[in-house]
């Protein structure tokens, strides 16, 4: 999951999208005052009916909550910003925001909704030739795929994501696929290649600031520490 952080344009009215892309919230203070910029600007954006830079306001809004934790106001923001890209008909912006879908469906153990999301998504954005939309998408498949337990084709998304991600020199989304990685490496039974890949995942410096992730990567450490069940 990923604000899309494009400033597209220097007028007044995207300029407090743009002061909000800017921010690396650490702290409550600083979260709220995010979120109130992209409030303020989705409600700017609405009354100019400019329905493709609202959902993109509402997306990045709807991510930053959910990875703070908030994933009730995570779903309400994203649906809102699902609303305007719909309106819009904007394909990037349809496609974005349909893959947070996915990935919010995925997290929360909805293969089936995750799946629809994932190829509204797929068929708004997959000729777009968009190289981020791209390795979210193998992400997100990946993300689907584990979601229904097929561990095996996750895997083989999961590398794709990775190798897209380094391509792109995007160190946050690395960051974010070796923790995923590491999870399904552990629900293979390659509790090894786990504990590299958070290892790994560590030594970006990157999990301070994404609460979601570091808790999923706390937890996946504690579990790995406990001593494997005995063969029969």
């Amino acid at each position: 999951m990923r604000r899309v952080s494009v400033c597209m344009n220097v007028r007044s009215r995207y300029s407090l999208m743009c002061l909000a892309n800017s921010m690396t919230f650490t702290g409550q203070n600083r979260l709220d005052a995010t979120l109130d910029l992209y409030g303020r600007a989705a409600d700017l954006f609405a009354s100019q009916n400019d329905e493709g830079a609202r959902a993109r306001v509402l997306m990045n809004r709807s991510v930053l909550q959910y990875s703070a934790g908030h994933l009730e106001a995570a779903r309400t923001d994203l649906g809102r910003a699902i609303e305007s890209a719909e309106r819009s008909r904007s394909p990037i912006w349809i496609g974005y925001c349909y893959l947070n879908l996915s990935q919010f469906e995925a997290e929360a153990g909805r293969p089936g909704e995750a799946r629809r999301a994932l190829d509204r998504a797929a068929s708004a954005v997959g000729l777009l030739g968009d190289r981020l939309a791209s390795q979210q998408l193998a992400m997100t498949r990946a993300m689907v795929a584990e979601a229904e337990g097929d561990f095996a084709s996750a895997e083989l998304h999961f590398a794709e994501a990775l190798a897209q991600a380094k391509d792109l020199g995007m160190e946050a989304e690395e960051t974010e696929v070796l923790v995923r990685i590491a999870r399904n490496a552990h629900h293979m039974g390659h509790d090894e290649d786990a504990r590299a890949r958070l290892k790994e995942a560590r030594a970006h410096g990157l999990l301070d600031h994404r609460a979601d992730l570091l808790e999923r990567a706390v937890a996946l450490e504690r579990e790995l520490e406990q001593p494997a069940p005995p063969q029969s």
